[in-house]
């Protein structure tokens, strides 16, 4: 299914599509959203993946804070996803994961903790860190560095192999520092 959403704020846009890889939105440039290019980098930092796309920034009003983060979500791991400008063969202003999963049966046996963020006017390098907990047990974690630019949407994976140990709740936490500005999401998920 192909749902069409229009908004003016990215973050509501992007969390839009939280309902799948069918999902998609689109960019008005009433919203000042103009497209610059497709997917800008991709950076593997062996662990950790992060894509991104760039936006024209419309300009922020004031006390809006540099970077913001949009959403962390568990999902379906897909080779090649998450992925922008994908749905629907090659749709601009579209963003493509897996299937969100708040639980994690025994048959999934890899999955995607996705961090998503937007950069509002920062430019320059970040540390980006995806972490998945059991209590105070890691689980899985990743991080690399990232550079940002001003009107960009970033989103970073860490996709685990599921281990026969792991059940009950999860924590899933994604943390990015830039500079002096850090942005932390956090979220919970179960395994069976």
């Amino acid at each position: 299914m192909n749902n069409r959403i229009s908004a003016i704020a990215i973050a509501a846009i992007v969390a839009a599509t939280l309902t799948g890889c069918g999902q998609s939105y689109s960019a008005p440039a009433a919203a000042g959203l103009d497209q610059r290019s497709a997917v800008a980098q991709t950076v593997d930092s062996g662990a950790i993946t992060t894509k991104s796309v760039a936006f024209e920034p419309a300009g922020a009003p004031s006390g809006t804070p540099a970077v913001v983060g949009t959403y962390i979500s568990t999902v379906f791991y897909v080779s090649g996803t998450p992925c922008f400008n994908c749905v629907n063969g090659n749709t601009q202003g579209t963003y493509g994961t897996g299937d969100p999963l708040g639980y994690v049966n025994t048959q999934i046996p890899r999955i995607g903790i996705l961090f998503v963020y937007m950069s509002v006017s920062y430019s320059g390098g970040c540390t980006v860190t995806v972490s998945l907990k059991q209590g105070t047990t890691t689980l899985a974690t990743g991080s690399g560095n990232v550079n940002l630019s001003a009107g960009g949407v970033y989103s970073s994976e860490l996709a685990p192999t599921r281990q026969s140990t792991w059940h009950g709740l999860a924590n899933m936490s994604g943390k990015l520092v830039c500079g002096t500005t850090t942005v932390n999401q956090s979220g919970k998920m179960y395994f069976q």
